[in-house]
């Protein structure tokens, strides 16, 4: 074994132990809210003999107190006549990008397939679901206006999911893409005025995505990002739906 290969085996057990640590079990109608809609689910369906068969589909929602509704996956027809069967039950999980950020997984039964308009699969919604908490720290729900400057570059983006830690960062896709490992420098605005020119977001970009309309980014947060995002969380007010800025200082 590699001492790459080491190192990445290590780091999987740690995290192995610190997810058991910060399991719970709670209410499956306490957990669908977490699940974002359009996330991506992965799940083995499992049949009556044991043979199982592992995809991914995008969750569309819940139904009630009894459903979950989720599309059906790109698979071959010989697989989804074979699998895809009233009865049979599946292994799923997620990963939520709300609050504290959570691993989910739990067992539910393929109640019914719909097929037309949209392919869909109605699932049973068991009694519980198993969470994993994956952040140390909580994510409060923001949409803050900012201008972030990287390789002498700057433009317009908007912060999302703000922690202690890390932000997420949203910006379009017309501008000039980042990389993983690029430091990034944000200054918060508000009404065309920057709020956090002493006290700037100073991170590194750890994940990305993009989609047709815009480009979300992960940022970690250094030393003196972590200690000022606490002035930027001091500024900040609850309007009734998230924490906002409620005016320029």
């Amino acid at each position: 074994m590699s001492q790459q290969d080491a190192t990445a085996l290590k780091d999987k057990m740690i995290n192995k132990r610190q997810a058991k640590i910060m399991q719970s079990t709670i209410s499956s109608i306490d957990a669908l809210p977490m699940i974002a809609h359009g996330s991506e689910l992965t799940f083995d369906l499992v049949t009556p003999i044991g043979t199982r068969l592992s995809s991914k589909a995008s969750f569309i929602g819940g139904h009630g107190h009894k459903y979950i509704l989720m599309e059906m996956p790109e698979v071959q027809d010989d697989d989804k006549d074979y699998f895809f069967q009233e009865g049979f039950w599946m292994e799923v999980s997620v990963i939520s990008s709300r609050g504290r950020g959570a691993h989910i997984s739990f067992k539910s039964q393929l109640i019914h397939i719909i097929e037309a308009p949209v392919a869909m699969i109605l699932l049973s919604l068991p009694q519980s679901m198993q969470i994993y908490q994956l952040r140390k720290e909580p994510r409060y729900d923001v949409a803050l206006m900012a201008q972030a400057l990287t390789n002498n570059h700057k433009f317009e983006c908007k912060i999302h999911d703000l922690s202690k830690g890390g932000c997420r960062l949203v910006t379009s896709v017309l501008n000039k893409t980042l990389d993983i490992g690029d430091n990034v420098v944000i200054s918060v605005t508000h009404q065309g005025k920057s709020i956090t020119e002493s006290a700037q977001l100073i991170g590194e970009v750890c994940n990305l995505q993009s989609s047709i309309n815009h480009s979300e980014y992960g940022l970690r947060f250094s030393g003196d990002g972590q200690k000022n995002v606490k002035l930027l969380l001091g500024k900040l007010k609850f309007d009734g739906t998230k924490l906002a800025i409620t005016k320029a200082s």
